[in-house]
């Protein structure tokens, strides 16, 4: 399981906020992937540090999945061990 969510959304809402609430509701370490248009460095080093991977927008398919890919192969091998 994984999460994909788009960093601005409604009511002055951003997908790190929900992120950050599904890891400390279900799990620290579940893995997330953040769609942002947004490149302020503080916001990238913050998006790191919370081991979210981030794909920039304009959206290219062939970006997000290997963003998939590599989250679920992180996640299996994590699961093997």
């Amino acid at each position: 399981m994984f999460l994909i969510s788009d960093y601005r959304l409604a009511d002055n809402k951003t997908g790190l906020d929900l992120i950050l609430k599904a890891k400390a509701s279900f799990n620290k370490d579940l893995p997330a992937i953040l769609i942002t248009g947004d490149t302020d460095p503080k916001l990238i080093k913050l998006f790191a540090n919370n081991s979210i991977k981030v794909c920039y927008k304009p959206l290219k398919i062939e970006v997000l999945n290997n963003l998939i890919s590599e989250v679920m192969l992180a996640t299996a091998k994590t699961q093997l061990f």
